[in-house]
């Protein structure tokens, strides 16, 4: 059946990506936060090791920050490239991996991303990078950073994240 939507150049990104993507698994963790995350600025929230100290019978988030959590698994793809050959092969400048500041040497660029069952785009700038990750291969990684990319007229064809080997 025929659709008089247009189709824009993230779609076909989208289509790209299902064809000759590389499959992950994201994983985002959700949950209620917990209050050592607020318990010394709400304006500023960090773990607080200190608040379960002081007290001990609060729900405990183990350093996550989160209590009662759920872990959503979503099967993606992408294109996976390591950090030097994207540098290498220009797909991101030194100055930008500058600014995001030293990866590993297996560091990873992933660029797309399309939900592998919907096909719809699925963004990225979302995550959080102590709480979300994505899985490539048998390796876990964090995501540092999200960049939008452009593609001529329209402003977020899609976007690049680079990705930190999780310890």
């Amino acid at each position: 059946m025929w659709s008089n939507k247009p189709v824009t150049k993230q779609t076909r990104f989208c289509h790209y990506l299902l064809r000759r993507g590389t499959s992950a698994t994201l994983s985002a963790l959700s949950g209620t936060v917990c209050p050592c995350m607020t318990w010394r600025d709400a304006d500023h929230s960090e773990y607080s090791r200190e608040y379960h100290r002081l007290y001990p019978d609060a729900d405990d988030c183990d350093g996550t920050g989160l209590i009662s959590t759920i872990t959503t698994s979503t099967t993606i793809k992408g294109m996976a490239y390591s950090v030097q050959s994207a540098t290498a092969a220009g797909l991101i400048s030194k100055e930008v991996l500058e600014k995001i500041g030293e990866l590993q040497k297996d560091g990873l660029l992933w660029i797309g991303t399309v939900n592998a069952t919907s096909g719809e785009f699925v963004d990225l700038s979302n995550l959080v990078e102590r709480e979300d990750s994505i899985t490539h291969g048998s390796t876990v990684y964090n995501l540092r950073h999200v960049f939008s990319m452009p593609w001529g007229d329209e402003a977020d064809v899609g976007q690049i994240a680079v990705l930190k080997r999780n310890a």
